[in-house]
């Protein structure tokens, strides 16, 4: 897992801690500024500035920057000129954010004190690529500094463009270092209770919950996994999670489908904040923060019996298919709290399946056409139907929801006879993903579920293996 924020290029260059400080100004005006290869100190209409030559409050031998502004190609823009534009500027009189409002905190601490430069460019509307490099009296690079740079930086016309830059000067070779070593223990699973029992009948509900105990007090994370035993009716099923000091109870329920024995296992993980991706496994913090190896969670196999004993007898197991009502319903039968929109056309046309012509459908159409699901719609993923998956919106991309989208799709074309032999692998790649990871995944596996939804996204469009049908 790798717990990076993402950032644009303008955001890296902006905030990239400085060595001391360039403040450069474009402006999006129609005259042009100095050609390449021109002399930068010689006075042009095209630009201004003002050049002091004061002390460095800082101490180091920075005087100055020189700015450079290179024209580039904007995103779908072909053949612009090679132009170049350079100024040098010496230090201004001033510190920033010296009691402006618009830089108090943005980035620096009102009370701070940065020595800075200034040039303000008239440039052609367009996308450049902008340096300022800190020079000492005579004009040359200060070697303890480096040069700061943004790439890209759009001008338009009318308009002034205003950036930040912020170089990096080396301090004495002095420091302090200061050293909070913290403990952190691996949660416990303390029980785990059946209700009515580990023995029941098939088409009977069993709710199993387990506590787990984390001695720092952390957020726990329960993971719950079918290892043996043939396929339940449905479940497990999260139904309550819920916290009490240090201890944390999750409760699931699995109802069974035939008589036979079972095997789960359950697992516990704490958890840790990131600034990044919010909650996330401390093993996987730890791990991705130089701790290779690190574990931080507790398991535990547990049997369940599904009996075919003469009591038995009255109990029946769930329809393995919905029955659908023959008017259009308003929410469809086991979608869980989901109200689907009004505006969305259903097919309200008999129970007919499609004909096993081997072609395959979008994810989009299976959502709105349930009556021609070659599987039952009480088909559940991580306790939710497949139906009301289809309905979820991928709040900010979520990878999960994405592959879960196309897998179900991929699967339903399947089971409609469409050839699987090139996305067979990929297919069961992703049932294991999804399965493994209902309540979130981590950095690494997100970008190995968005590929596997690319895949999948191109069998269910006929662009891999069969054709879309028409």
């Amino acid at each position: 897992m790798s717990l990076r924020r993402p950032t644009n290029r303008l955001d890296r260059a902006a905030r990239t801690l400085g060595r001391a400080l360039g403040l450069a100004s474009l402006a999006g005006a129609l005259a042009t500024g100095c050609a390449a290869g021109e002399d930068p100190s010689a006075p042009s209409p095209s630009t201004t500035g003002l050049a002091l030559s004061v002390g460095n409050p800082s101490g180091d031998s920075v005087a100055g920057f020189r700015f450079k502004v290179d024209r580039v190609a904007c995103k779908g823009e072909y053949d612009v000129p090679a132009d170049s534009w350079s100024a040098t500027e010496d230090l201004l009189p001033f510190t920033l954010p010296g009691g402006i409002p618009g830089f108090e905190g943005a980035p620096f601490d009102a009370d701070s004190s940065h020595a800075f430069a200034d040039h303000f460019f008239t440039l052609p509307a367009g996308c450049y690529d902008v340096k300022a490099t800190p020079v000492d009296a005579y004009g040359a690079p200060v070697d303890d500094c480096t040069t700061a740079r943004a790439e890209g930086v759009q001008v338009r016309d009318g308009k002034t463009t205003e950036i930040l830059l912020v170089s990096q000067c080396d301090g004495d070779e002095t420091g302090g270092l200061d050293v909070i070593a913290a403990i952190n223990h691996a949660p416990t699973l303390k029980s785990v209770l059946f209700n009515p029992s580990k023995f029941a009948c098939p088409g009977a509900e069993v709710e199993i919950c387990a506590t787990a105990v984390d001695p720092d007090g952390d957020p726990l994370e329960f993971e719950w996994h079918h290892l043996a035993g043939g396929d339940f009716a449905s479940g497990p099923t999260v139904t309550r999670h819920e916290t009490y000091g240090n201890a944390t109870t999750e409760c699931v329920v699995i109802v069974g489908k035939k008589p036979g024995a079972h095997s789960l296992k359950v697992k516990v993980f704490d958890l840790v904040h990131d600034a990044d991706y919010g909650l996330v496994r401390m093993e996987d913090w730890l791990n991705d923060h130089g701790y290779k190896g690190a574990k931080s969670h507790d398991s535990l196999v547990l049997p369940l019996y599904f009996s075919d004993s003469d009591k038995c007898d009255g109990v029946q197991p769930p329809p393995d298919q919905d029955v659908y009502p023959d008017v259009k319903p308003d929410v469809y039968p086991d979608a869980g709290p989901d109200v689907y929109p009004p505006d969305v056309e259903y097919d309200v046309e008999p129970d007919v399946k499609p004909p096993k012509d081997g072609c395959t459908r979008s994810q989009g159409y299976w959502k709105t056409h349930p009556k021609a699901w070659p599987l039952p719609t009480t088909t559940k993923l991580c306790g939710k139907t497949w139906l009301s998956i289809l309905w979820d919106q991928p709040d900010g991309g979520d990878a999960w929801v994405n592959l879960a989208h196309q897998y179900i799709a991929a699967e339903l074309n399947v089971a409609a006879g469409a050839d699987d032999s090139k996305i067979r692998k990929v297919l069961a790649a992703a049932e294991y993903l999804l399965k493994d990871n209902c309540y979130g995944l981590s950095a690494k596996e997100r970008r190995k579920a968005l590929d596997l939804k690319d895949i999948l996204d191109a069998y269910n469009n006929g662009k891999v293996g069969p054709p879309k049908c028409k």
